[in-house]
């Protein structure tokens, strides 16, 4: 079981400028990192599925793991899925 002690207190990540894209829809990452030991996420347009998930991530990672792909960052299995989709076409 994790303990505070394990966990990282404070951490600012710096958003990618390029938009984030998530279920075929563009957002914009504002903000992200963790405060007091909570996670903490906000995105434009505000969708409170795709904040749980970075938030989720963040916290179980100490970090966030993205894809930069040309004109666009992504959850790493998200493009690996389209490549996929892209080579079986």
């Amino acid at each position: 079981m994790e303990t505070e002690s394990d966990m990282i207190e404070n951490l600012t990540i710096v958003p990618p400028s390029l938009p984030f894209v998530w279920q075929a829809k563009q957002y914009r990452i504002i903000k992200c990192g963790i405060e007091n030991y909570e996670a903490y996420a906000s995105v434009e347009p505000s969708n409170d599925k795709l904040v749980a998930e970075l938030e989720r991530r963040i916290k179980k990672d100490g970090g966030l793991s993205l894809y930069q792909a040309y004109g666009y960052v992504c959850f790493v299995e998200d493009y690996r899925k389209q490549q996929a989709k892209l080579a079986g076409q």
